[in-house]
């Protein structure tokens, strides 16, 4: 599998455990009071360009069983290296997260995990425990 990338924030995702994604951490700069109008905007032109061009997976954990039983893991998005429009948009939307004192990193993988779902774009995977999050 080629190189993948996710942009991450140091801010730990409650569900999962690991860094959360930039994608949530940006709605939440965006809708805040302190962030200032022209920032807040720019987030929001770049997460609709997301909401239209990235397909919302419709799935994010490899099992279909429900209950206490169900497996705990949630898969992570990760950007397909030929996704060149989509990660110059992530980078855009870094660069203004971190222009609001949010560091974003950008991790490299060739083994995200278990795939639960995969366009032309990004691959979703519950990342294997050696898998860097």
């Amino acid at each position: 599998m080629p190189t993948c990338l996710r942009f991450v924030t140091p801010q730990r995702d409650e569900d999962s455990g690991v860094r959360a994604g930039f994608l949530g951490i940006a709605y939440d700069v965006m809708r805040d009071p302190d962030t200032p109008h022209y920032s807040a905007e720019a987030i929001r032109e770049l997460i609709k360009w997301f909401e239209k061009n990235l397909a919302i997976p419709d799935r994010f954990t490899s099992t279909t069983s429900k209950g206490w039983y169900r497996r705990t893991g949630r898969a992570l998005s990760w950007f397909k290296p030929e996704a060149m429009e989509a990660i110059t948009h992530a980078r855009a939307l870094a660069g203004l997260l971190e222009g609001e004192g949010v560091p974003v990193t950008v991790i490299r993988t060739s083994r995200p995990g278990t795939v639960t779902f995969e366009d032309d774009h990004q691959i979703v995977a519950e990342p294997f425990a050696d898998t860097a999050t």
